[in-house]
């Protein structure tokens, strides 16, 4: 539920809920990086995997974000808009 809260980096202003959203998913996804390890055994299971969280959180995936998904399954490299390093 939206608290109305602000948060900001250095140039954009968020809701507070999507900038913990991003925050804690540029984590995990530098979390994944490191450990260099594939986290489906095909794109059809991620496939099936992105569908499920999407029925789930009734949201739907914009191309961009679909595609970063593949590249990290792939071992490539993935930035969000909330990047950020501990």
């Amino acid at each position: 539920m939206p608290t109305g809260e602000l948060a900001a980096d250095d140039t954009c202003v968020y809701s507070k809920e999507l900038y913990d959203a991003e925050s804690m998913a540029a984590d995990r996804l530098a979390r994944i990086i490191r450990e260099n390890r594939p986290l489906f055994t095909s794109r059809n299971e991620l496939e099936q995997a992105i569908a499920r969280a999407e029925k789930v959180h009734q949201v739907v995936l914009d191309s961009d974000q679909r595609q970063a998904s593949q590249s990290v399954q792939a071992g490539l490299f993935a930035f969000t808009l909330a990047s950020r390093t501990r």
